[in-house]
């Protein structure tokens, strides 16, 4: 039986703690066997006339499904057993239609339309946990750990969560959207997807702060480390994700705009394509169990923008071949945004990007254990040039750098880069850039410099270079600013 935990609320941590309720009082034994639903639910009816908090004492508490109330909190100091008999789960028929219905009929706790709610205490619920509290939910293969579903103002701390499918994920069934939220000082295990934004994404997900997060090993190696994507319509604004290590798994992480357009229930229009933008991944550190590549993308014509990667390492066994000259990467827009959606095999060992506007990566890192013969980065179809550049290529290291500081890209700028093929020629047209001097530097999507020329400012500068046909960029360098164009070898 698969038993979510399915809340409709606006969390807040302004709840009235007047009075503690003991469920005890109300007639529950916590003997691992009375099941004990009539007594925590008048309790909490209790509970909720007053404000305050209604306690599960030391022991084991067999429960059916219990409704939360307004300006209740549900303090867990021992056990908070579901019961094993599907007949203590009623269905529920929640007044917000979402694409979550055919799922969460049942449930250990639930609430609709409440306010001042929380969930806090040092023990265990064996399907949910918001703060100090565990999860040991692997009692089949669809039974995530922590799901937060159009909800503002969260904060889930101090959380042990090991689960078979997602640990920790973030949906919107709904147009309305998940926003606010800090997820600190956790611990997670699965055999899925460690930390995940999707795949329902009616809604859109805003201001998500996960730091402090550690990522153990489970019984099978994980899916994926990290997984967010939009396929449903929805938005991604201002996502940081901070100080994670992560373990156990096949793919470090996949950032994914995609287009499933699935209506949110029946008779709902069909949603156009979402967005994806301002994600920051920083100080993170994985480490997967295989050459799985980890991706960056959006779809033709719709880009993920503003992603930034600062100080990530990725370390993977290694030892790939290179794959054909004539390897082609599916699109796979309309499928289900697994860390795979778009194959098992990818031309890069480290980062496949494409569709993308704007990406800086400062102190990136691919280590192998075994040289892999593919390279760290392949990029296609890049919107404004990548914000870095290669500092250690080594057969089994591959790092970025960003630009220096104090340098910027004018996007905006008259720079413009004219190449000829049939003369083995590129001309640079200066246009608004005053300096005595500058530095020209052509390099590929790999971020691999092919040339560099320090040369006295003028209109038009012709340089001497060839290539094989392509995409690359070139980038103009003063001691104030730096401008970025990409042009097409043919």
């Amino acid at each position: 039986m698969k038993r979510n935990i399915f809340l409709f609320l606006l969390f807040s941590q302004t709840v009235l703690k007047s009075q503690t309720y003991n469920v005890i009082n109300f007639g529950a034994v916590g003997n691992g066997s009375t099941v004990n639903t009539a007594a925590i639910q008048a309790a909490i009816d209790t509970c909720t006339i007053t404000g305050g908090t209604v306690l599960i004492p030391s022991g084991t508490f067999v429960t059916g499904t219990i409704q939360l109330k307004s300006n209740v909190t549900l303090e867990v100091i021992g056990t908070l057993q579901g019961s094993t008999n599907i007949n203590h789960y009623p269905d529920f028929i929640p007044a917000l239609r979402s694409m979550a219905d055919e799922n969460t009929q049942k449930a250990i706790i639930y609430a609709e339309g409440q306010h001042n709610i929380a969930i806090t205490g040092s023990g265990t619920i064996n399907s949910l946990t918001i703060r100090n509290i565990s999860i040991s939910n692997n009692s089949n293969s669809n039974n995530d750990g922590i799901g937060i579903d159009a909800c503002r103002n969260v904060l889930i701390e101090n959380c042990n969560v090991s689960s078979l499918d997602d640990p920790l994920v973030f949906k919107t069934t709904t147009p309305l959207n998940t926003e606010n939220v800090v997820v600190q000082n956790c611990t997670l295990s699965t055999v899925a997807r460690a930390i995940k934004i999707g795949t329902e994404t009616t809604g859109g997900f805003k201001n998500i702060l996960i730091k402090n997060v550690v990522v153990q090993p489970s019984i099978l190696t994980a899916d994926c480390g990290i997984n967010l994507a939009i396929v449903d319509g929805g938005f991604i604004d201002s996502l940081t994700l901070e100080n994670i290590t992560i373990t156990g798994v096949n793919t470090a992480f996949s950032i994914r705009l995609g287009n499933q357009a699935r209506p949110y229930t029946p008779g709902a229009p069909t949603p156009g394509v979402g967005s994806v933008r301002n994600i920051l991944l920083k100080n993170i550190t994985i480490t997967t169990e295989s050459n799985l590549t980890s991706t960056i993308t959006g779809i033709p014509g719709y880009y993920a923008e503003n992603i930034t990667l600062e100080d990530v390492t990725i370390n993977f066994p290694g030892g790939s071949a290179a794959l054909s000259s004539g390897f082609v990467v599916p699109e796979n827009e309309t499928e289900r945004p697994n860390c795979d959606v778009l194959g098992d095999s990818l031309p890069a060992h480290g980062l496949y990007i494409r569709h993308i506007k704007n990406i800086t990566m400062e102190n990136v890192c691919f280590n192998a254990v075994t040289a892999d013969q593919r390279p760290a980065l392949v990029m296609e179809d890049i919107l404004a040039s990548p914000q870095y550049t290669a500092v250690e290529t080594t057969p089994n290291k591959y790092c970025t750098q960003q630009l220096p500081n104090g340098i910027r890209d004018y996007s905006a700028h008259s720079l413009k880069v004219a190449a000829d093929a049939s003369t083995n020629s590129v001309k640079v047209f200066t246009g608004e850039i005053s300096s005595e001097t500058i530095q020209i530097l052509i390099y590929d999507l790999a971020g691999r410099i092919l040339l560099v020329k320090n040369v006295a400012a003028q209109n038009v500068i012709a340089l001497s270079f060839t290539a094989t046909r392509g995409t690359y960029f070139c980038s103009v360098r003063t001691n104030q600013s730096v401008v970025n164009r990409k042009f097409v070898w043919e």
